[in-house]
């Protein structure tokens, strides 16, 4: 995966010498911030997957769920900055490799509504 931030430059705001974050610098936060929609095929259930997922989570900075669908798929969602994304899915797939025949990933704007990382039922 590459990492598709974009930073635009604004006229007002930036970072004052107190080091106060004005307007420009949290736009540059809020832009650099994506969600990535995954998709795990093969055999991903019943296999620690999840609780594996839940694990490497909590060595980056990023937020959302994994759960498994009824249809032997696991679906993974998260947010946090795209460089973040990147290592995290890379570390997770990369664990669990054994077990995903192939995923399906797809990005969004962010929209800030995970507190945490968790297992869903």
């Amino acid at each position: 995966l590459r990492c598709r931030c974009r930073f635009t430059d604004q006229k007002q705001g930036g970072i004052k010498s107190t080091g106060e974050i004005t307007g420009r610098t949290r736009a540059l936060e809020v832009e650099a911030q994506q969600r990535r929609l995954v998709y795990f095929h093969g055999d991903v259930q019943g296999v620690g997957f999840r609780y594996t997922a839940r694990n490497v989570a909590r060595a980056f900075q990023v937020t959302g769920f994994v759960q498994n669908l009824a249809d032997g798929q696991v679906h993974l969602a998260c947010e946090g900055d795209c460089q973040e994304l990147d290592a995290f899915l890379a570390d997770v797939a990369c664990r669990m490799a054994s077990h995903i025949t192939y995923q399906e990933t797809s990005q969004e704007a962010a929209s800030g509504e995970y507190d945490r990382f968790e297992i869903r039922e």
